[in-house]
């Protein structure tokens, strides 16, 4: 099942990814501006935020085999409607808003599956290395840029997309509903809802730096004298990276034991300095500031999901699903002001701003951290 789950985030998010890959191409074909790139990101972004939580809800109910297939089937239709019926820019965000909705039951169910299937000693390997499913999917977006946009043309990169999705569809194996059913006694740890919304904006200024590097490397490294070929690559290096970062705090996380979400904070610090040598703008520092970004800002995802259900063993999707619309709004705004400012100002500006949103992620999971242990403390104090 994890690697049923992995799978399904990369199909997932891959017209998403594709997408920021392969911007130069579309915008060519499609005529539409930066800013419009960043406001097709955004719509993605927006449709599952709103979708994530009757979504998630909906996953605790249905179970992990049907709420996957049905997740990965909406994937295929998603990337199949933008190579087939992507003609204008109204289009393409039509079918990114099905994928946005595929994202957010694909990501709720993935978490379900995986917290019924893997022993709670083991969860965060796991959730690391389902989360390296995101990076995994930019990593074949960045492919894609030479071996399939530069050759036969960008639409045929998200037929197969659709066609791996439907693979992983038919793969979800059927199982028995007591194999997934929730452990004898399982609940979820109290706490009061302030903590939960001070990691959800600690999560929106996270998504909100992640996804612009994500989105608009290749752009923004072109514009400062890569080649598109090159750009592709440092996307597809970027992404190996945070593969590598997710399976490290994962592995990291069980054996600390505790600190999780401290641990978020800091890797979004440290995240911040690759922002900044992008905003540089030279050649030279593309890479170093790449690796960074993508190490430590992207690179926290599979830590911070498996901190959040470790709380919420009982109702994982659900959970999931509350703090989910806070990095999907997020990764809406983040891409539309990036582009905008990139667009109407510099590159290097756009960069300070995600810079700043890298460092107010980290700060806000601090805080997060601070008022979920005050709450932890007095909930079980008097019970």
């Amino acid at each position: 099942m994890l690697a049923i789950s992995l799978m399904l985030t990369v199909v997932c998010t891959l017209p998403l990814w594709l997408v920021g890959a392969l911007a130069i191409q579309m915008r060519q074909e499609l005529a539409f501006s930066i800013t419009a790139l960043g406001g097709a990101v955004a719509i993605f972004r927006l449709a599952g935020a709103l979708a994530a939580i009757p979504l998630g809800r909906l996953s605790d109910r249905l179970g992990p085999v049907a709420a996957l297939r049905t997740a990965a089937a909406l994937a295929a239709i998603a990337s199949l409607g933008i190579a087939v019926q992507a003609h204008t820019w109204g289009t393409l965000v039509l079918w990114l808003a099905v994928s946005g909705a595929a994202n957010s039951l694909g990501q709720t169910a993935a978490n379900l599956a995986l917290v019924r299937t893997v022993p709670l000693r083991r969860q965060g390997t796991a959730f690391g290395v389902k989360q390296s499913a995101l990076p995994f999917g930019t990593l074949l977006a960045g492919l894609s840029v030479p071996l399939i946009a530069l050759t036969v043309g960008w639409r045929w990169a998200f037929v197969l997309a659709a066609v791996l999705a439907i693979a992983v569809g038919v793969a979800v194996p059927r199982g028995r509903a007591r194999r997934y059913a929730r452990p004898t006694g399982t609940q979820n740890r109290r706490y009061g809802k302030r903590p939960l919304v001070v990691l959800s904006i600690a999560v929106f200024f996270g998504m909100g730096a992640a996804s612009t590097v994500t989105t608009f490397i290749v752009e923004s490294s072109a514009a400062a004298g890569v080649s598109p070929a090159a750009a592709g690559l440092i996307l597809t290096v970027g992404s190996a990276v945070s593969i590598v970062s997710r399976l490290i705090a994962g592995a990291m996380a069980d054996r600390r034991g505790g600190a999780h979400f401290r641990a978020v904070g800091r890797m979004q610090i440290v995240g911040a300095l690759g922002f900044l040598l992008l905003a540089i703008h030279d050649p030279f520092w593309i890479i170093p500031g790449s690796i960074l970004a993508f190490a430590f800002s992207w690179g926290y995802h599979g830590l911070f999901w498996y901190a959040l259900v470790r709380l919420n063993q009982a109702t994982p999707a659900a959970a999931t699903g509350l703090v989910m619309p806070g990095g999907m709004l997020g990764g809406l705004f983040g891409p539309l002001a990036f582009g905008w400012i990139a667009e109407s100002s510099s590159y290097q500006i756009a960069w300070l701003l995600a810079a700043f949103f890298s460092v107010a992620a980290g700060l806000c999971m601090f805080a997060g951290r601070a008022l979920l242990q005050r709450d932890l403390r007095t909930f079980e104090a008097a019970a």
